[in-house]
This record gives C-alpha cells, sequence and structure tokens, in this order.
C-alpha cells in the first residue's frame, strides 16, 4: 500500500475526463469448497483484451482512491477483472485454502483515464517481446485462513511467440510444485499443459482449461493470470505516463462465484484505483501499485438484513451464504481489499516481481433456514492470502523481430 502524499495532484478527481474503453474479459461463475471441486465449475472461457475506445464521463471518486491508503509492507496482489454483467468466480476454501481467484469476467469495462486522452504521450507502460525470449517465474503463496495456514511454491517456464494473428504470445509450462515444504509429482496432463499469456497490444488473456492439471496448480496458475490481468488494465490506462499519474475506474457491479448448490450466494463489489507510483531512471524500473476497493454504494444482493452491519470502515463489499451437509446455512458478509504492488522493466514493460496481499474481514452466522433469520451469534475473523512473483534468470535474447 501507499502513503495518501504519493497521490499526486489532490484536484484530479475535479478534472479527469476520461474514455471508457471497452474490454472483454473472460467469464466465469464458480465457487469451490475444494480446488478439486474449483476446477470442475468452468464452464467457458471467454477473454480478456483490449476493444474500441468511446467518449463518456469518468466520474472518479477521490475519496475511493484514498480510502485505506498506508505505506507499503512488502505486500502482494491478485486479479480482479472489471466485468459488465459478467461474473468472477473464486474459491472460500473452508478448512485451508482461503481464497482462490479463478474466474475472468466479461463484458465491457470502464476504465477512467488520468490526463487528457485527446493528447496523450507516447506509453511508459508497454510490453516489447523478442521473439524466442525465454522467461521464467517462480510464485509462491501464504493462505491464512480461519484455523491454519497453508503455503505453495511454483514455477512456471515460457517461451514467446506469434500466434497465428502475429500477435506475441508467452506460452508457460509448469515445471515444479512444491505444497506445504513437500515437493508434489507433476502428473503427465499437468506437464503438458500449457498457460498463454500476453502483454501485447490486441492480446486478449483468456481463462484456461484447468479440467485436466492437478489441483495444487490452480491456485498458481490462476494467482499467475490475475498478475498479468492487472498489468494489462494498466497498460490500457493511457494516462499513465509520470511517476504519481493515476486512474480510478468505478464499477462496482457484484461480481459471482456462486454454483448455486453448495455456495448459494457468492459476491463481491469492487473499484479499481491505479498508480503509477514511480518511474526509476537508474534502474530503468517503473513501479505500478493497483488497489481493489470498496466503492463508495456496493451493489451486493444481501439475502438478510443483519449482512448489511460494517465489518470495516467503509460498507461490506463481500457476502457469501454456503449450505452445509446438515441442511444448515453458513453466512457470512465483510470487507474485501487488495494492495497489489508490480515492478515492470522500462525497457521491455516485462514483469520483474509482483505482490499481492488479499486480506477480507468477515462477520459470519451459523443459520437453519434459508432467509438467514433463525441464526446464531456473530463471529469475527480474518482470511489473508500473501502472494510474490519474481522473475527467474533467463539467458541472453536474441535480435528483436
Amino acid at each position: 500500500m501507499l502513503g495518501v502524499s504519493a497521490l499526486g495532484n489532490a484536484n484530479w478527481k475535479t478534472e479527469e475526463t476520461s474514455e471508457l474503453e471497452k474490454s472483454t474479459f473472460a467469464q466465469e461463475s464458480h465457487a469451490a469448497p475444494r480446488p478439486s471441486q474449483a476446477a470442475e465449475k468452468i464452464e467457458n472461457s471467454n477473454e480478456i483484451g483490449e476493444g474500441p475506445p468511446f467518449a463518456a464521463k469518468a466520474g472518479a471518486r477521490y475519496v475511493g482512491f484514498t480510502r485505506g491508503l498506508k505505506p507499503p509492507p512488502p505486500s502482494v496482489l491478485r486479479f480482479f477483472a472489471a466485468c459488465s454483467g459478467g461474473s468472477r468466480g473464486a474459491a472460500l476454501v473452508r478448512g485451508g485454502l482461503a481464497l482462490l481467484f479463478l474466474g475472468v469476467c466479461g463484458g465491457p469495462s470502464l476504465f477512467s483515464q488520468a490526463g487528457n486522452p485527446q493528447a496523450a504521450p507516447l506509453p511508459v507502460l508497454a510490453r516489447q517481446y523478442h521473439d524466442g525470449e525465454k522467461i521464467g517465474y517462480t510464485i509462491s503463496c501464504l493462505n491464512h485462513s480461519r484455523s491454519k495456514t497453508e503455503e505453495y511454491e511454483a514455477r512456471a517456464e515460457g517461451v514467446a511467440s506469434k500466434d497465428q494473428a502475429g500477435i506475441f504470445v508467452e506460452n508457460f509450462a509448469w515445471t515444479d510444485l512444491q505444497v506445504d515444504d513437500q515437493q508434489v509429482r507433476l502428473s503427465n496432463a499437468s506437464r503438458a499443459f500449457r498457460e498463454p499469456l500476453s502483454l501485447a497490444p490486441g492480446s486478449k488473456l483468456a481463462f484456461p482449461d484447468l479440467g485436466k492439471v492437478q489441483t495444487g496448480l490452480i491456485g498458481p496458475i490462476t494467482d499467475l493470470l490475475t498478475f498479468y490481468a492487472d498489468v494489462k488494465i494498466a497498460m490500457n490506462q493511457k494516462g499513465l505516463t509520470r511517476a504519481g499519474d493515476h486512474a480510478y475506474v468505478n464499477f462496482a457491479r457484484p461480481t459471482s462465484w456462486a454454483d448455486g448448490t453448495k455456495v448459494i450466494v457468492g459476491e463481491d463489489s469492487i473499484d479499481f484505483a491505479i498508480l503509477l507510483q514511480s518511474i526509476d531512471q537508474a534502474t530503468q524500473v517503473a513501479t505500478l501499485v493497483v488497489r481493489h476497493v470498496p466503492p463508495e454504494q456496493p451493489q451486493l444482493k444481501l439475502p438478510a438484513r443483519w449482512m448489511a452491519t460494517p465489518v470495516g470502515a467503509s460498507q461490506n463489499n463481500w457476502v457469501q451464504v454456503e449450505k452445509t451437509s446438515d441442511g444448515k446455512y453458513v453466512a457470512g458478509a465483510g470487507q474485501e481489499t487488495f494492495d497489489v504492488e508490480i515492478k515492470l522493466a522500462l525497457a521491455s514493460g516485462r514483469i520483474l516481481s509482483a505482490t499481492m496481499d488479499n486480506p477480507v474481514e468477515v462477520m459470519e452466522r451459523v443459520c437453519t433456514d434459508a432467509a438467514l433469520t433463525a441464526c446464531g451469534d456473530p463471529e469475527r475473523y480474518s482470511i489473508r492470502r500473501q502472494i510474490t512473483l519474481r522473475a527467474d534468470p533467463t539467458p541472453a535474447q536474441g535480435p528483436s523481430r
């Protein structure tokens, strides 16, 4: 997270008029108490990309951007796709794995741009690919659930090449996985799996088919997608050209991970605050901060009145109702945020490292009726996912093509 002093001009909220850009996002709706069930809920594989801009008023809110900002810890990240009418899959794993973001939303997104879109300078955040470029990442995660902490570490290796449309794509293979310090032997299907990711102009990010990969790889695969999606969103903001430039995405519409069977209700409502925090010419590194924050008016459908009681400093923007095997309902509401910090190489736009901190403050009650009126006493607890991504050393690259 970052200090309010890093936000730049305080009058941006009144001067900002922006383009609203269409961006096609992958749409996925599912929820699961275990990663294996999460994979089974995947129904389609749409895309996140770019579309033609059209003019409109931004309506960015300064109060939403600055809410809760603090000096950054070595923090950590994950993806929240802005979407229209689509849904985002998340797995709240009871008994262990906390939040696992698996869905990517679909439909046009509204991106508020900093600066004047009529006179936009050349982009600072842009990916420059080399044919045959080798990329390697190690990604690690700590899942702090209500009862325990679990972790994974995984490695992916990719090579950049052009697809049939002539757009560069990084095709990643997963080569190593450890879960709770135990080496996991990858199956042939997991080794054969390829995750295509791209930050090239005109590219689209698609939610992959996870039906054949081991459940332990679902977290690393989707978390890597999250990092790329946040960078992709930032690169679409044409006003991010100088340190301190920022954009606010008014989204608020709820996204769902309910499966209708076990997870009866599962929604959250998020806006996006994007900041180009620094440009270090000496090290040729740009630092990008993406905050996923509660809107001033979250558009959640709360199934019971008691769920409207704020758990944090703002209105609740997260709700879930899960039906248990004995016919009861575990209902919770709360506040969810994401603090993302990504370091990019200025020359290539390549991700050098990234972190995400994803806490959820929950108020939960166990109820005996579907209307959630006959409930026990509320219990408060926290869920937290912390993810770190680092680029691994790679061989020298070939000439640009």
